[in-house]
């Protein structure tokens, strides 16, 4: 550890001995247990990171399972224009009782501003990869709230077009102070093949995703799986995942929040 890293973010080291000691308390359901099922990236069963990698890759199946619920939630009746549900029957439930603005995930495309508006992942934000060059201001304030050791409970996850560019930026996070950063494996392609029921917007399919997914050098299964078995996959997963661990309110920000993110001034 330099001498000049200051007192309060110096790390403990980590005691091999004592690595796969688990907690005996159960304090139920929470991110950090929900990955662990899903593909072990955290716990004793974590996979181990290239030397050049700081952030965790994130495979777009368990992405898409995190998520499922939380779409499903957002086209329920509670979510419906006045005029759909005008009626004289008073209810009592709230007008957004289907999300809230508070969550676990943070998602941000770091693709185009055009391409994010033709198409993106469900409450994601589009955020200017060209921030990260500034000497202050590189991160929207929200990621404050987000920002946490990689073991913590909240998530800031970020995915390009192919998976490629977004392991300089994810590891540009991490470098200033982001741990908790998630890059998701092959991209909005690798999502569109493996869960476009999480996708909004123009999302291509069949012939032209399969002739994208070449252009990338990637294949359906490293990307996921087959589009129809790996989001028949995703959609149970996400309803296993409602089931065992009640986290319905993960991504941080409603969809109709702005499509860009701001840099915190």
């Amino acid at each position: 550890m330099p001498p000049s890293t200051p007192f309060l973010e110096r790390k403990t080291p980590e005691n091999p001995r004592f690595q796969n000691v688990r907690p005996r308390l159960d304090t139920g359901p929470n991110m950090r247990k929900v990955l662990e099922r899903l593909e072990g990236t955290s716990g004793a069963f974590a996979h181990k990171r290239p030397a050049d990698e700081f952030y965790v890759k994130l495979r777009p199946s368990t992405l898409g399972a995190l998520l499922e619920p939380l779409v499903e939630a957002s086209e329920s009746i509670y979510n419906l224009g006045r005029e759909d549900t005008a009626s004289v029957v008073t209810s009592v439930a709230p007008e957004s009782a289907a999300g809230t603005n508070e969550g676990n995930i943070l998602i941000y495309d770091v693709r185009s501003f055009e391409a994010f508006m033709r198409g993106h992942v469900f409450g994601a934000q589009h955020y200017d990869k060209t921030q990260l060059s500034k000497s202050t201001n590189n991160f929207p304030r929200e990621v404050y709230f987000y920002r946490g050791p990689v073991t913590c409970d909240k998530m800031v996850v970020i995915y390009d077009e192919d998976g490629k560019a977004a392991r300089e930026i994810g590891n540009a996070f991490v470098q200033k102070g982001i741990e908790n950063t998630y890059v998701v494996s092959g991209g909005f392609l690798g999502l569109c093949a493996a869960c476009p029921s999480v996708l909004e917007g123009e999302v291509p399919e069949g012939d032209e995703l399969a002739k994208l997914l070449k252009q990338a050098g990637l294949k359906p299964a490293a990307s996921g799986s087959q589009s129809g078995a790996a989001s028949s996959r995703c959609s149970t997963a996400g309803s296993v995942r409602t089931q065992r661990t009640g986290l319905t309110s993960l991504v941080g920000g409603s969809p109709s929040s702005s499509a860009s993110a701001r840099a915190w001034k």
